[in-house]
């Protein structure tokens, strides 16, 4: 009986020992990894691989008629890491695409916020200056996937902005009102090179950002934002 009651002691202790165990943040996404590679319902299985090789990779860009065609990264422990680190997590100046830490792709995020540098040699988002033509904006289109799902998103806007101006297009996102959501759009609205007003509160928005000198200094930045369609 004594023998029985002290497995059974010893063995709670260790569950409870494990249970409050915590995993790293690379621990749990590598979980997460396994977890997705033996999952059936996952819906776009294609980017699997790559979400194995770095967990840190959210999804996949690519733009119309742009050298734009890239995956997107997002360092929760290090929001900054792929300004000047590739895919790879090796030091390289043109940096990575990487997403807003305060955007969620796992919650539908109602603005998703992407970044990249405006590179002279054509890489990253130097082609997003394209879309400064509005016909350029009329005639291609943007696809990102992710895991969960692949997007078809249509240009609406485009516009010029400096950073620790009034208008921080870089705090709108996750809009968690119709007021905010209204409120962005009023901003972008003022600012913009070109407005197609076809959006509307509860539309999924993706805004993409880069570099500009339209100021003088490194402050200044060009934006596109873009109005979920439909799915490829």
């Amino acid at each position: 009986m004594f023998t029985a009651i002290t497995f059974i002691f010893c063995y709670l202790m260790i569950v409870l020992i494990l249970s409050n165990i915590q995993q790293s943040p690379l621990e749990e996404k590598m979980m997460k990894a396994s977890v997705i590679q033996n999952n059936p319902y996952v819906p776009n299985r294609k980017y699997v691989s790559l979400y194995q090789e770095n967990p840190d990779f959210v999804g996949w860009l690519k733009i119309e008629n742009t050298s734009i065609d890239y995956p997107v990264m997002k360092s929760d422990s290090d929001p900054d890491k792929y300004i000047d680190r590739d895919f790879y997590g090796n030091k390289d100046p043109r940096g990575s695409l990487f997403m807003d830490p305060k955007s969620d792709i796992s919650r539908n995020s109602s603005n998703m916020l992407i970044y990249g540098h405006n590179m002279k040699d054509g890489s990253m988002f130097f082609d997003l200056l394209k879309f400064q033509e509005e016909v350029f904006a009329e005639n291609n289109e943007i696809y990102f996937e992710t895991l969960s799902y692949r997007g078809v998103y249509e240009v609406f806007s485009v516009f010029q902005a400096e950073i620790g101006s009034s208008f921080g297009y870089y705090e709108y996102v996750n809009l968690q009102s119709e007021e905010d959501f209204r409120e962005y759009i009023d901003n972008i609205q003022k600012n913009a090179i070109f407005f197609k007003g076809e959006v509307s509160y509860g539309d999924e928005l993706l805004t993409l950002s880069t570099c500009s000198y339209h100021v003088s200094g490194r402050n200044g930045r060009f934006v596109v934002v873009a109005r979920r369609k439909d799915d490829i």
